[in-house]
């Protein structure tokens, strides 16, 4: 058996090619609504599935990877497949499957945070800046840099950006999950993000996306 973690159940194309896959071993799909990482996890060690499919946001598949789970990507296409109507037509969007991929592992695109002119800098994040952490922000933008800190908690990626808008910052440092530095990074930005180790602050970097690392299967 497969287990599909998903809002929507596989469409027919999805399913012949894990039928094709697995051979006479398919036995099926039980299709489950998606959910946090720990129960999907539980679910399947306790279900002696063969295989996982995650059609899931960026974080939840990050920590589906860090429970041990190496799950199927079902991708979707928006380009034309010769010969083949739409599988799925969601909100006026085509799209196409063109097969399946191995998740192994979910990580963000870092470049140096090379130095530039900054007066402003909010920071999102639930922790109070190390003196290391200031020391750096000041090196590399300016002794005058003015950081303010942002404790409250947020809902998605769009609501940190009105939150830098609002606040007048000409940059951003942020600790979020993946799908909302993902947002981010869609709606413009590319944050700084503080690397820790053991508690304690290593070195800044400047976020250019994120990244799903596949295997081919």
């Amino acid at each position: 058996m497969i287990l599909w973690v998903s809002q929507h159940p596989p469409v027919p194309t999805q399913v012949a090619l894990l039928r094709e896959m697995y051979g006479p071993a398919f036995g099926g799909i039980v299709h489950s609504r998606e959910r946090n990482a720990q129960s999907v996890a539980r679910e399947f060690w306790s279900g002696s599935y063969r295989d996982l499919v995650a059609v899931v946001p960026l974080a939840t598949l990050d920590h589906l990877c860090r429970e041990g789970l190496q799950p199927l990507w079902a991708e979707m296409v928006g380009t034309p497949q010769a010969g083949r109507k739409p599988d799925l037509d969601f909100r006026g969007m085509r799209l196409w499957f063109v097969g399946y991929k191995r998740v192994r592992g979910v990580t963000l695109e870092l470049a140096p945070a090379d130095p530039q002119p900054r007066t402003r800098i909010l920071r999102v994040t639930r922790h109070s800046a190390s003196s290391e952490e200031i020391a750096e922000l000041r090196r590399l933008f300016g002794g005058g840099v003015a950081v303010e800190d942002d404790s409250r908690p947020f809902s998605d990626g769009r609501e940190i950006l009105d939150r830098v808008a609002r606040a007048g910052a000409d940059d951003l440092l942020v600790v979020a999950p993946y799908s909302v530095m993902d947002q981010i990074v869609r709606g413009g930005r590319k944050p700084l993000w503080a690397k820790v180790v053991g508690g304690r602050f290593v070195s800044l970097h400047r976020v250019q996306g994120v990244r799903i690392d596949f295997e081919e299967v």
